[in-house]
């Protein structure tokens, strides 16, 4: 799973953020490599139909109706736009599909039928209110996908070039664990740079109880450490971490650098991705349980509402019975 994908599957509905998703996409593949572009439709009901002629902005006439074009039409236009761009001379070999299906499902069964090595949607829809939001379709994707998940945003511009820095955000147990075995080889196939970040959270809270703040000082709660040297903790932590990735990648000269900053996880890689040399921040996904993994957890909502550039997620493997 961890390699340079030269097969991913692209959802796009014609939004900006979908467009921008397949840019990304096709240059990341490269000349050689292989995208698979997704439209996902549905059969209308007759009540669709019935609403349609009573909206104001559509037709009510069978002739005029036919002069809209179809799925396919609109997604060869879509298509044709990015690769008439100037992102490279050569673009990926580019192949559209209109599944009548819901947007994650669609992605997914072309993704299984292509043996894909990743899936990549834009961060939102036509609907940019909201843009602070993460939509039902990427969290249905989340929970559902075996493959990691690009999610892009128009306006980043942040490509995949050689000697850019790819933010590894490192929490605990098998999700941070599958982001690092795939950003390693990842990094090492695109002669990325990796950033391991990690937030050292520290919140002390005020206690008025004698007894109990006798208790928690015997417990050696958290919030008695000085949080520089917890900071300094996490640090060293992430050195071995480091140490361990450069000794997977088989590279001892792969550039790993450490940051562990005091705060909140969000927040602190959104920071750390400020930099115009950052092209993606990698994250791991959690799948605690088929109710509580389909949530993405508030760190990783953060990211994906406030990066400023695209966002990999990987999963860890997971029963979806």
């Amino acid at each position: 799973m961890g390699c340079a994908p030269k097969i991913v599957v692209v959802g796009v509905d014609g939004s900006e953020d979908s467009l921008a998703a397949l840019a990304w996409a096709v240059d990341l593949v490269g000349p050689e490599g292989s995208v698979h572009a997704v439209h996902a439709v549905h059969a209308p009901t007759p009540a669709d139909q019935v609403r349609g002629r009573l909206s104001s902005d559509l037709p009510a006439d069978t002739e005029t109706m036919g002069a809209y074009p179809t799925p396919e039409e609109r997604l060869e236009t879509w298509t044709a736009s990015v690769k008439a761009s100037s992102l490279a001379k050569e673009t990926a070999n580019i192949t559209g599909y209109v599944v009548n299906s819901s947007c994650s499902r669609a992605l997914l069964d072309v993704a299984e039928a292509t043996e894909a090595e990743m899936v990549v949607v834009g961060s939102h829809g036509p609907a940019r209110h909201r843009s602070r939001m993460v939509g039902a379709a990427i969290h249905s994707l989340l929970h559902d996908s075996d493959l990691p998940v690009a999610v892009v945003r128009s306006g980043q511009g942040r490509l995949v070039r050689p000697g850019r820095i790819m933010i590894v955000g490192i929490g605990s147990g098998a999700a941070t664990a599958a982001a690092l075995a795939w950003a390693g080889s990842f990094a090492t196939a695109n002669s990325l740079a990796v950033r391991l970040v990690h937030a050292a959270t520290y919140q002390p809270r005020p206690v008025f109880n004698l007894e109990r703040a006798m208790k928690k000082a015997l417990e050696k709660a958290a919030f008695l450490f000085d949080p520089e040297e917890l900071r300094l903790w996490a640090e060293s932590d992430l050195s071995q971490l480091a140490d361990d990735l450069r000794s997977r990648t088989g590279d001892a000269s792969v550039n790993v650098t450490v940051t562990a900053e005091l705060g909140r996880p969000g927040p602190v890689l959104v920071t750390a991705a400020e930099p115009s040399d950052v092209s993606l921040i990698v994250m791991g996904k959690h799948f605690d349980s088929p109710i509580t993994g389909y949530f993405t957890t508030s760190s990783l909502h953060y990211v994906l509402t406030h990066s400023p550039c695209p966002v990999v997620v990987v999963p860890r493997e997971h029963d979806r019975n």
